[in-house]
C-alpha cells in the first residue's frame, strides 16, 4: 500500500497522528513499513516502528565494506547458479554447507 492510499483510510486525528510518526522516523523507514508490511491503525503502525528502531543496537563501522561476494566466509561452502529465462527473468539459486555440514539453499529472481 503507498503512503497516500493509508492516509486516505484514517480519519482527522489518525492522519494528524500518521504525520508526526513521519516526522519522528523518517519518510523513509514510515514509507517502507507501510508499502511492504500494511498496518490497521496509527497505534500499530507507531508500535511497528519503535520495535524496528530498536532493532539497531550499534552499528559496526565499514562492515557493510568488509563484505567480499566472490568469497565465501570461512568455512563455508556458496555455489550459484544463475538461469536466464526466455522473458528476460534471471532466476539465481546458491546451495550453501556450513561449517558443520548443514545444508540449505536460497533463490531468488528479478
Amino acid at each position: 500500500m503507498d503512503w497516500e492510499a493509508f492516509l486516505a483510510r484514517l480519519g482527522n486525528t489518525e492522519r494528524s497522528h500518521a504525520e508526526q510518526l513521519l516526522n519522528e522516523f523518517g519518510s523513509q523507514a514510515t514509507v517502507r513499513r507501510i508499502r511492504y508490511y500494511p498496518v490497521n491503525s496509527t497505534i500499530e503502525l507507531e508500535s511497528l516502528l519503535r520495535k524496528d528502531r530498536s532493532r539497531i543496537a550499534t552499528q559496526v563501522l565499514d562492515l557493510y565494506e568488509s563484505i567480499d561476494v566472490n568469497r565465501s566466509p570461512s568455512g563455508w561452502s556458496i555455489t550459484n547458479t544463475v538461469v536466464s529465462e526466455s522473458d528476460g527473468t534471471e532466476a539465481i539459486s546458491s546451495e550453501v554447507i556450513g561449517p558443520n555440514g548443514a545444508t540449505g539453499f536460497f533463490e531468488g529472481g528479478f
